[in-house]
């Protein structure tokens, strides 16, 4: 502070800007609380001090956005470092405008607060930021995103559009709301639909609207169903298999019971971000919708638009 405050403003932004962002960083996460991650091993040391020390991650770490309601400073950091100590040379890589490290701090401020990140109905599996990392790493090596996204309507998108996301629209791509292991699941299955001649980012193409759901139906666990409901929704057994675990709830399951406007907002969402295109739930008046960033064809551009709408941008 003592630095900074005998400097103007245009001073200190021309040549004290790494100080300004340093001093930010220590006051959100907390000097003691960055000490005491630091002390969990080697590696978590040395992804703080490269993230104190490298302009452009603490660029991108501090102008990212604000944290998810309920999160913490620390959680971002502590799952920053997770990722660091299994990827240090490739967040290091500095091919299509550092990629792989604005991919990796916008799954940090993400994961800011858990709750938020995991299958929006229950489920015991385990919600983790570098499990997430792999998985968009992993969508965006496969080239389906292009495959989806290669139309000359509304669902026009790539995998390079994604890449070329900012942090903050990053954000609301990997902040999907599924198990991770029903992303590329979920990417195949939108494919197959696409293919077929249907609208594969319709979640009203997968769910049936209705208040009589029950996602602890018995029958969705009995061994008996498990053949014909693998068959119907993807081969789901091909990327996870754990079917008729109890309290282990799936999206095709809500697929084949249905639900109400906010498991279609949801599903609507999930769609679009396993296809890299961000999107998030929003409310509405006694509704649930979605607002997506989309292909706008007549003004050829990418604008928000709201699926799943009952009263427009004014509600």
């Amino acid at each position: 502070d003592a630095i900074l405050s005998n400097n103007t403003i245009e001073e200190n932004m021309e040549n004290h800007k790494m100080t300004i962002l340093q001093r930010a960083f220590v006051n959100r996460v907390g000097y003691e609380s960055l000490q005491r991650l630091a002390g969990k091993s080697d590696k978590y040391a040395e992804a703080i001090d490269y993230l104190m020390n490298d302009e452009t991650a603490l660029n991108y770490f501090i102008t990212g956005g604000a944290i998810n309601k309920g999160g913490s400073h620390q959680a971002t950091v502590r799952h920053f470092c997770d990722i660091y100590s299994n990827y240090e040379a490739e967040l290091k890589e500095t091919w299509d405008d550092n990629f792989n490290l604005r991919l990796a701090i916008s799954i940090s401020l993400a994961y800011s607060r858990e709750e938020m990140v995991g299958f929006w109905e229950r489920s015991n599996k385990d919600r983790s930021a570098l499990t997430r990392y792999e998985t968009f790493q992993t969508l965006v090596a496969s080239g389906k995103m292009d495959i989806g996204g290669n139309a000359d309507n509304h669902t026009k998108w790539s995998t390079q559009e994604f890449k070329n996301l900012p942090i903050p629209l990053m954000r609301l791509v990997v902040d999907s709301r599924i198990n991770d292991d029903e992303a590329m699941w979920l990417l195949d299955l939108a494919i197959s639909e696409k293919a077929k001649g249907n609208n594969h980012v319709n979640a009203y193409n997968y769910i049936d609207y209705t208040v009589g759901y029950n996602y602890n139906n018995p029958r969705l666990f009995d061994e008996n169903n498990k053949e014909e409901f693998n068959n119907k929704y993807g081969n789901f057994l091909n990327y996870f298999n754990d079917y008729g675990k109890k309290d282990v709830y799936r999206l095709w399951m809500v697929f084949e019971e249905g639900s109400v406007c906010g498991g279609l907002a949801q599903t609507y969402s999930a769609l679009a971000e396993v296809l890299g295109r961000p999107s998030s739930p929003s409310g509405q008046p006694g509704h649930a919708a979605s607002l997506t960033y989309y292909w706008n064809k007549d003004n050829n551009r990418y604008e928000w638009t709201i699926q799943n709408d009952i009263t427009g941008w004014n509600q």
